[in-house]
């Protein structure tokens, strides 16, 4: 809360904790009577509190804690309760004692609740009475008359986590033990400090305190450098500060003999093992559990990974001889021991405002440097986080060296070698940096599983268990050795598993990923598993697109290989990479029809043009099944992606490949795909397409020939044979999936038959499974929408569109939204507006697709009528100055934000083609 806030709320007063002394044993033995005594006991208090003016603030466990205004009164009231508890007939559960610890000092109020210092230092006075006493502190029995009551000087004691002794008095009254405390707390191992503010973990924190009241063992698990031991650190000391818990802290870290387990747990709870006869593990646990006794303590043991069979056997011995000791354990891997309740801590948020920016900001502010970022900065330190997985550890270790170097040059540094981060002192080793984290838990691993580890270092991205079986299975590791291995590297969270529900689950943080890629550059198995992994993705996607034919019309849908591919990108451009370095020809044209099928529409162009150039030559010497497949894959997305003139030299390519007696519709069909994208006026669309009509089959009777007239009814088009593109569109068997529905439908808006189109874009849905089909035919759906003067839903439509067109590519979505917006524009009487989106189309001056460029030119020949030539000049310049997306944006917020036609008239001019 705010200071001013805070200081409203803050408080001096007396505070009281009581406790049931040995209420566990009780409950074991007659849960009847001690819960018939329990409610006694809840009444007496609530009742003596009522009386003396106290405020019950919450139950803790089997005890209370509550405030009063003064000492005095709270005295008062403990004096009375532990006479009336005294009268209590606990039955078959035995008398209980109560003990009582008074304290006073400021404290703040918040929802209910009370915090601060005061309280922590009165839970700590009631960790070391007995039953059977009210004891005070120095600063209480300050505040009490001289005659108030008898008060026995128990001298100066120890209390947990507080530096400074305290003195402390037992309210000497009949029936109440005067007995100085057995044990202050100084022979448990107390909680390590934490020196750095806990960022980021108040969920994980809740939740933790939430599996602690659960389970009587808790294991925090995550890798190296996550932030388990600062977890569990935190948790305990949030349980000291609200329930009053004694709390004992077993550090691991250094321990290189198992069989130390027992005696180091012993030591963290402060019992003693000088007169143990024996010291084997039974014997120690035995001792425990006796000291122990019912004592409800909270037990730390950290770094429990390297002596993972000793911790999972005494821990299971504790959890059974102690029911009162709770255990937060951290590992790298689960005990898996009975009862166990695992809580896997993942990485911090890497996002610019999250918790791993501002723990860089913390670090660098202490290490002195200036943690005043601009928003480029942040970016940057977002970017350097998020190349360190999120680890704490990391985070902080990059921080400290950014009071003295740049961002770029400790991100440089880092990809040269993990071990550039490194505080050199002050630590553990394994901590000191995250090369010798990483290599803390590898070398935890088998023989088997470091193998499975350094493999696994090759994927760039998530992976699956058949990804992993294809690149690391070979050698002495095989099948069923990578399915073990691989379980054993999820469980000891060197492997992510993000989703075991998701088709890929399986990722390497890029910390280990990289440590895993030296280990296996040192073993020389890197040749073998690079080859492996390119042989494994690329022959994948040859078998979803085998043939230049699925990449543009029919086969499979083109959307699994979009999907394949995008899940995989950066494997996939691994393995093409490293194709292209072996020079491995062969797998590269395999898988080029599919390489090219992702191309279009996508950020691959320049990998499909790349492929290409590195497998030319060497197609001169293959067989011509093999220079067809790859001739026609390069056609198809070039010509999508405006290269005219590599098209017409590819669909040469194509026709010098068939003899005399071969099927025309190769050649054909190759020049007719060329030809897409030149100017609508050119004849080579008529030529092309009557070509077409005379020397292919129609209706088609083979799939090839379906193909040729799809190609056909596309020249149609862009000659302005509407009808009969129409009737071939309808006619020629499989959809392209340049959506011919959306083609077909654009031609019936051309010549004014809106219902027809309406009725033709009703079964859109159906087109193949490819963003682009997709995309077609929802612009396609606005423009009938416009059309049928349903004005306000069309422009909720297009402002959708938008949103879609800025993440798409540029070539395939911005020119084909702009035509469409123009024809809304149109629809709406706003003849300007047309005019500036059509200029904001470049050169050409036609979108790809089909529909869409039939619609741009019904649009430009409907202006030319409607508006002079120099104001048509005017307008298109304006557009022609702003971007197309800018264009639509500019006219759907104008339109928008009127509600009726800015021109009269719309009524009359709805169908104006």
């Amino acid at each position: 809360m705010p200071l001013a806030e805070a200081r409203a709320a803050q408080q001096t007063r007396a505070f009281m904790f009581t406790d049931l002394v040995g209420s566990t044993a009780a409950w074991q033995a007659d849960p009847e009577a001690m819960a018939a005594g329990l409610s006694s006991h809840d009444m007496i208090f609530n009742s003596v509190f009522d009386t003396h003016g106290g405020e019950l603030i919450k139950h803790t466990g089997d005890g209370m804690l509550a405030s009063f205004p003064t000492v005095e009164a709270a005295l008062a009231a403990s004096l009375e309760g532990q006479t009336r508890i005294r009268e209590v007939n606990w039955g078959g559960a035995g008398r209980r004692a109560v003990r009582i610890a008074i304290h006073v000092g400021p404290a703040y109020s918040r929802d209910g609740d009370w915090f601060g210092p005061t309280l922590n230092r009165t839970a700590r006075v009631l960790g070391v009475i007995d039953g059977d006493q009210v004891v005070i502190t120095s600063g209480a029995a300050e505040q009490l008359p001289a005659t108030a009551t008898n008060l026995a000087d128990l001298g100066h004691h120890h209390l947990r986590d507080i530096p400074q002794p305290e003195r402390l008095y037992a309210v000497a009254a009949d029936g109440l033990s005067v007995a100085p405390p057995s044990d202050s707390g100084s022979g448990r191992s107390p909680l390590p400090r934490l020196r750095t503010a806990v960022l980021g973990r108040q969920e994980a924190l809740a939740e933790l305190a939430g599996d602690l009241a659960e389970a009587p063992l808790v294991t925090v698990v995550g890798p190296g450098g996550v932030g388990k031991t600062t977890l569990a650190v935190a948790a305990a000391r949030g349980a000291e500060t609200e329930q009053g818990e004694l709390t004992a802290f077993a550090d691991l870290a250094e321990l290189s003999e198992p069989g130390d387990v027992p005696r180091v747990i012993a030591e963290a709870l402060g019992v003693p093992l000088d007169d143990l006869p024996e010291t084997t593990e039974r014997a120690i646990l035995e001792r425990i559990a006796g000291s122990v006794g019912d004592s409800r303590i909270l037990l730390v043991v950290d770094n429990c990974e390297h002596v993972i069979d000793a911790c999972r056997s005494v821990l299971d011995g504790l959890v059974d001889g102690c029911p009162t000791l709770t255990v937060l354990a951290t590992s790298r891997e689960p005990l898996e021991v009975d009862g166990e309740l695992v809580r896997r801590l993942p990485p911090l948020d890497t996002s610019p405002e999250g918790p791993a920016v501002e723990l860089f900001l913390a670090r660098m502010r202490t290490a002195g440097g200036d943690a005043e970022l601009t928003p480029q900065q942040r970016q940057a330190v977002a970017r350097l986080c998020e190349h360190l997985d999120g680890l704490p550890l990391g985070v902080k270790l990059a921080a400290a060296q950014a009071a003295r170097l740049p961002l770029e040059e400790i991100a440089r540094r880092l990809e040269e070698d993990l071990a550039a981060l490194s505080t050199g002192k002050g630590r553990h080793r394994r901590q000191q940096t995250l090369e010798a984290t990483i290599e803390w838990s590898h070398d935890l691993l088998d023989p088997l599983e470091q193998m499975l580890l350094r493999r696994l270092s090759v994927c760039a991205g998530n992976f699956d268990l058949t990804d992993a079986v294809a690149i690391a299975a070979f050698g002495d590791l095989g099948e069923g050795e990578v399915r073990t291995a691989l379980t054993a590297l999820v469980d000891r969270s060197l492997v992510v598993a993000d989703d075991l529900w998701s088709s890929l689950p399986y990722r390497l943080l890029e910390t280990v990923r990289a440590f895993g890629r030296g280990r296996l550059e040192s073993t020389g198995e890197i040749d073998e598993t690079l080859t492996r992994h390119a042989d494994h993705h690329l022959r994948r996607i040859a078998g979803i697109v085998p043939e230049w034919t699925a990449v543009s019309f029919g086969g499979p849908e083109p959307g699994a290989i979009t999907r394949e591919i995008v899940n995989r990108d950066a494997d996939m451009r691994s393995a093409i990479d490293h194709a292209k370095a072996i020079e491995d020809h062969e797998l590269l044209a395999e898988a080029f029809p599919a390489i090219s099928a992702h191309a279009v529409g996508s950020a691959w162009d320049d990998e499909a043009v790349d492929v290409f150039a590195f497998l030319e030559d060497w197609l001169a010497d293959q067989p011509a099944e093999t220079r067809q497949r790859v001739y026609w894959s390069h056609l198809i997305a070039q010509t999508i992606a405006g290269t005219t003139d590599q098209g017409s030299d590819l669909a040469q390519r194509i026709a010098n490949l068939q003899d005399e007696d071969g099927d025309p519709a190769q050649r054909l069909g190759a020049r007719g795909i060329a030809s897409w994208r030149n100017p609508a006026d050119d004849p080579v669309h008529t030529e092309d397409a009557d070509q077409i009509a005379e020397a292919v089959p129609f209706p088609p009777q083979t799939q090839i020939h379906a193909h040729v007239h799809q190609v056909r009814g596309v020249l149609l088009f862009n000659a302005d044979r509407l009808p009969e593109a129409i009737d071939v569109i309808e006619n020629a068997g499989p959809r392209a999936f340049f959506s011919s529905l959306s083609s077909a439908a654009a031609a019936y808006l051309a010549l004014g038959d809106v219902d027809a189109a309406a009725r033709t874009m009703d079964g859109w849905e159906t087109e193949p499974d490819f963003w682009w089909s997709r995309f077609s035919g929802e612009m396609m759906t606005v423009a009938v929408t416009a059309s049928q003067g349903r004005r306000a839903e069309a422009l909720e439509l297009l402002e959708a569109l938008h949103k879609q067109a800025s993440t798409r590519p540029p070539s395939l979505a911005h020119s084909g939204l702009a035509a469409v917006a123009a024809w809304v524009a149109m629809a709406d009487s706003d003849r300007a507006a047309a005019s500036r989106l059509l200029g904001s189309i470049p050169p050409p001056g036609d979108p790809y697709n089909p529909a869409d460029a039939i619609l741009s030119r019904a649009t430009i020949r409907a202006l030319r009528k409607a508006l002079p030539a120099e104001e048509r000049k005017r307008l298109r310049a304006e557009g022609q100055a702003m971007s197309r997306l800018d264009a639509v944006r500019g006219y759907s917020d104008e339109a928008g934000a009127n509600p009726e036609s800015p021109v009269p008239g719309r009524e009359a001019d709805r169908r104006w083609s």
